[in-house]
C-alpha cells in the first residue's frame, strides 16, 4: 500500500493482498489502478478495517477491484489462487486500455 502508494510513477498498479492499508493511503491522489484481495477469514488484518478504507478510495475516484475472497485465511492463502488469477486479468485489461 505505502510503497505503491508513494512511489506510484514507478508502478503500472499494485495488487496488495492481506494487507492492513495504513490510514494514510486514503489521503494520497491514486494515479494507479489496485486491485485488492483480502479474506473475509483473515485473523491478522480485520476484513472490516481493509473493506471501509476500500470504500472510502471507491468514493474519492480510484480506480479499485476490490476482490473479498471467501476461502482461505492470512496464513492458509490457497483459496485465493483464482481470486490472484482474476486481478491479474483485469490488471491486465487496465494496462490495455491504457496503451
Amino acid at each position: 500500500w505505502l510503497i505503491g502508494g508513494r512511489h506510484q510513477e514507478l508502478f503500472a498498479g499494485i495488487i496488495p493482498i492481506s494487507a492492513q492499508p495504513p490510514p494514510e493511503v486514503v489521503d494520497m491522489e491514486w494515479k494507479i489502478p489496485l486491485c485488492v484481495i483480502h479474506s473475509r477469514k483473515d485473523e491478522f488484518f480485520p476484513f472490516v478495517k481493509v473493506e471501509s478504507v476500500v470504500r472510502e478510495l471507491q468514493h474519492t475516484g480510484a480506480q479499485i477491484n476490490w476482490l473479498p475472497v471467501d476461502s482461505g485465511t492470512h496464513f492458509h492463502p490457497a483459496g485465493f489462487v483464482p481470486y490472484v488469477g482474476a486481478g491479474y486479468s483485469w490488471m491486465r485489461e487496465i494496462w490495455v486500455d491504457m496503451n
